[in-house]
């Protein structure tokens, strides 16, 4: 199961946003933790827009690479559906700020140019969408979240444990 996200740029408050679709990963621990420590030059963050829609997000761009080879012989590279698979109509959507295309994500990011940082929002599957937070936010409590349920799941592990005594 994929966890589907957008990324998008608004280079003024008057202006529209461009935003690209991500397959893969889409949640803030994971797509929201790359933005932070890999997508923070406002140029790149263009290019990144321009490959258009994405399987999976990468720290890089890199270059057009088997598609299917992609996750295991560059898994830092972005991941891109028209030039790794030669898709077509994938390129990124214009909109209003207010009207983001629905392609089924459960997340949405958006750089903010004039601030110079990201923002996200969550959005569930079509309902109202979730108010718009500085990203470091998100993946803070992201991050928390999945370290309390790993502790949980780490407490409990020997309730789930058989201990088998052999006989004598």
């Amino acid at each position: 199961m994929s966890t589907n996200a957008r990324i998008g740029v608004q280079v003024r408050p008057d202006l529209p946003v461009q935003s690209i679709h991500v397959h893969w990963d889409g949640y803030p621990s994971c797509v929201g933790r790359k933005l932070l420590n890999h997508w923070t030059n406002q140029g790149r963050i263009f290019e990144l827009i321009e490959l258009g829609d994405l399987s999976s997000l990468g720290e890089i761009i890199g270059s057009k690479h088997d598609f299917e080879k992609a996750y295991a012989e560059k898994p830092t590279w972005c991941l891109a559906y028209g030039r790794d698979r030669g898709e077509e109509g994938v390129e990124a959507k214009t909109h209003p700020f207010a009207h983001w295309p629905d392609t089924g994500q459960e997340w949405e990011y958006l750089w903010d140019s004039q601030r110079g940082e990201w923002w996200g929002r969550e959005v569930s599957f079509g309902t109202n969408p979730g108010a718009w937070s500085p990203l470091t936010d998100l993946v803070r409590q992201d991050e928390e979240r999945i370290a309390a349920w790993q502790a949980e799941q780490d407490k409990n592990a020997d309730r789930w444990t058989i201990h088998i005594t052999p006989k004598a």
